[in-house]
């Protein structure tokens, strides 16, 4: 019986009815190779109980057929596999993030951790068949609220926030299937508006800005698809005070101008495609 011939297994866990070693040999005999690390050669991982944390990740990185004691025993009985396993390779599509567990026992139910010899609660969050779902928090150790993530399907979903441990919030976004999404804000330790970014599937697009701590404006500007276009402005405390430049595709693309703090020109330079294009005019 070679049903598995060229099929290559790894197996992690503990089984209930048979040793590790007592499966091995079996597969063997249907002509799989057992290997005891994953590749992408790797057909499947069968799982026990308590599998390896490395081994879960590795095959859901390389896109490892998972498998559980259940579809074992059918392998060892000569029936045909669950999924993927001996059918032809599926044609490539393009794939979200892979979630992967938090924690080496794939779990449900609430999760709680606490900070060493301590009663102060860490983290507090939820598993659903071994992924997060629903809301995360973490706390700093005086208590405070560090993140608060949301989570659907071991995928950051919904809303994220992040904290310093003097209760000032940092950043405050959007996630969706691990992707930001909508306005991403971000503040200084002072409490003070210090970025702000626009996300749509995942990359910027629209209006950036960036404030100082004072308030003040340190940079403008625009992205599209991920890439800055446009006008861009920085603001500086150095003896550049003021550069000017411009965009397209991501490329620079047009003048570059610097400003002395007094707004004199200090030099200008052309671009196209990313390149300098054009003579340099420098001021004294």
């Amino acid at each position: 019986m070679d049903h598995l011939k060229g099929k290559t297994i790894v197996l992690s866990g503990t089984f209930s009815a048979f040793s590790r070693n007592e499966a091995a040999t079996v597969l063997k005999a249907c002509g799989a190779r057992v290997t005891g690390s994953i590749s992408g050669k790797t057909d499947a991982l069968i799982t026990g109980k308590n599998p390896g944390l490395s081994k879960l990740i590795s095959a859901k990185k390389h896109d490892v057929v998972i498998l559980n004691e259940d579809d074992l025993h059918d392998i060892l009985k000569g029936l045909a596999l669950p999924g993927d396993l001996l059918q032809e390779e599926p044609e490539e599509v393009e794939r979200q993030t892979t979630p992967i567990p938090y924690e080496e026992e794939i779990r449900d139910g609430k999760k709680t951790t606490y900070y060493p010899n301590s009663k102060q609660i860490h983290i507090v969050g939820e598993f659903k068949k071994g992924l997060r779902e629903g809301s995360w928090k973490e706390y700093w150790p005086n208590g405070q609220m560090k993140q608060d993530y949301g989570w659907k399907d071991g995928l950051k979903d919904g809303v994220e926030y992040d904290w310093r441990d003097d209760a000032i919030q940092v950043c405050e976004g959007q996630n969706k299937k691990h992707q930001r999404q909508g306005k991403w804000v971000y503040w200084h330790r002072n409490g003070e508006y210090k970025q702000s970014y626009q996300y749509k599937a995942g990359k910027t697009f629209g209006d950036y800005i960036w404030n100082g701590e004072d308030g003040k404006p340190k940079g403008r500007g625009a992205f599209e698809d991920g890439k800055r276009v446009g006008r861009w402005e920085w603001w500086e405390d150095k003896v550049h005070h003021h550069t000017i430049t411009h965009y397209e595709n991501g490329q620079r693309d047009g003048a570059n101008e610097v400003f002395y703090k007094n707004g004199q020109l200090a030099y200008s330079v052309r671009y196209e495609d990313g390149h300098k294009n054009g003579p340099f005019l420098g001021c004294v």
